[in-house]
């Protein structure tokens, strides 16, 4: 049974052949791989907003150890936010529902991916497009794997505004309220309840 892990490294896409030459040395030959390559507004400003998230069938052991060679010390991405700029690298934790996750990944249908027959990825593609246009659930994952600073909030309006505008087939107009919304639920049940974010919280109510 395939096990996925999901993560994201903020890498140029030109580097993504050279990516993947690495994290072969570290999979079974025989392993499910997804790499897809998307371009954000608001984030990744090193890279121009190019970043790529990745699906693989590989152990947590294995990952760590592929993590910490290449990268902290090949690559030497972030791993944390600093005065130098956002997260570069990040694995996803506590996945609710892989599936959806695999949808997520694939959804510009910019990807490369190994080891899985071509039905399954159209399936996961179609699984990709909203039904109707009401995604909070899509928008709150793809704020967990984009927001580098959980307290910037004009980076994730940005986010949110991107993700309309890359999305909508019927160009919904986006409300002040929505983005609040949206913001409040990221804030106070997708990461750890600082003083900070609790504050944070306070403002924008």
């Amino acid at each position: 049974m395939v096990e996925y892990l999901f993560w994201f490294v903020a890498i140029t896409h030109d580097r993504v052949p050279e990516y993947i030459k690495h994290l072969d040395k570290y999979l079974d030959p025989s392993a499910a791989l997804i790499v897809s390559k998307e371009t954000a507004r608001g984030v990744h400003h090193e890279t121009k907003g190019q970043h790529i998230h990745i699906a693989a069938d590989m152990s947590v052991e294995t990952y760590n150890k592929f993590h910490k060679n290449i990268h902290v010390e090949q690559l030497k991405l972030r791993r944390k936010a600093n005065e130098k700029g956002g997260k570069q690298c990040g694995r996803v934790h506590n996945v609710r529902d892989e599936l959806k996750m695999l949808s997520y990944t694939v959804k510009n249908n910019n990807i490369i991916y190994k080891n899985i027959d071509l039905k399954t990825i159209q399936n996961y593609i179609e699984g990709s497009y909203p039904k109707k246009e009401d995604w909070d659930n899509d928008l709150i994952q793809y704020l967990i794997l984009n927001v580098q600073d959980s307290l910037n909030l004009d980076t994730i309006d940005n986010l949110i505004i991107s993700y309309y505008q890359s999305n909508s087939k019927k160009k919904a107009n986006l409300t002040r309220m929505k983005i609040k919304q949206i913001t409040l639920r990221y804030l106070m049940y997708e990461i750890p309840q600082t003083d900070e974010v609790k504050q944070t919280i306070k403002f924008i109510l």
